[in-house]
């Protein structure tokens, strides 16, 4: 009964609406940057892509940019990111109903410093920086997660870290319904190669909740969230 209430829901007529709005990124040069955000419409939006308000057309940068729409989620990925790739950049969603916009700017640098001597091969010594002082940007984050009772279950986010340095992962922590969990043998837990995974090997229902990831940063805190059912 709740299933049909809500599917008479989703076939109302709507404009459409954003219910995860694009963010703001800095990142550094040669690193790439995905753009993403959920909208919610009848009939389903169309969402399009702009820089500057110029329409992004992928055939004119071939493998520069790559737009992605599953279940609901939007992206813009741009590779390798210059300089010139900083802008305001937008998602219009359109429907017969009307359109809204999400915009954020994407921010590039110029690496300097410590960041330019990494890519030289020129790795500082460790005490020069602290792991809470690194770059980190999400990227393909974990999403909603169904598991059975006894089986396994495990939830990864990429990352893009600068400097990336191999002995000096960034600071990761795990909650569930925002209890700090901590590792041993019912939950494993891994920072380093540009991802962070939390693994529950012997699922139980008291595993179900709601995950976060909370990374720190140079710029504060950084996190995703996703649920976890056990059945």
């Amino acid at each position: 009964m709740m299933t049909k209430k809500r599917e008479l829901l989703d076939e109302i007529p709507r404009m459409p609406d954003f219910l995860v709005a694009l963010r703001n990124h800095t990142l550094w040069e040669k690193t790439p940057v995905k753009l993403f955000c959920t909208v919610q419409g009848h009939p389903r939006p169309v969402v399009k892509w702009f820089k500057g308000g110029v329409p992004v057309e992928p055939l004119s940068a071939p493998g520069k940019y790559k737009m992605e729409s599953k279940y609901g989620v939007h992206s813009l990925t741009i590779s390798r990111c210059v300089v010139s790739d900083t802008a305001e950049y937008s998602a219009v969603a359109t429907n017969q109903h009307g359109t809204a916009t999400s915009t954020a700017t994407v921010t590039v640098k110029r690496a300097t410093g410590v960041a330019q001597s990494c890519q030289l091969g020129l790795v500082p010594h460790l005490t020069e920086i602290h792991a809470s002082k690194l770059e980190v940007d999400l990227l393909d984050r974990f999403g909603v997660t169904f598991g059975v009772e006894g089986g396994s279950a495990s939830l990864v986010c990429h990352m893009v870290v600068v400097p990336d340095l191999p002995n000096l992962p960034p600071l990761a922590q795990w909650y569930r319904d925002d209890k700090l969990l901590k590792a041993g043998a019912l939950v494993e837990m891994s920072v380093g190669g540009g991802a962070a995974r939390l693994t529950l090997p012997h699922l139980a229902k008291d595993d179900e909740g709601l995950y976060t990831l909370r990374i720190f940063t140079k710029d504060g805190t950084t996190e995703h969230s996703a649920y976890l059912f056990v059945e």
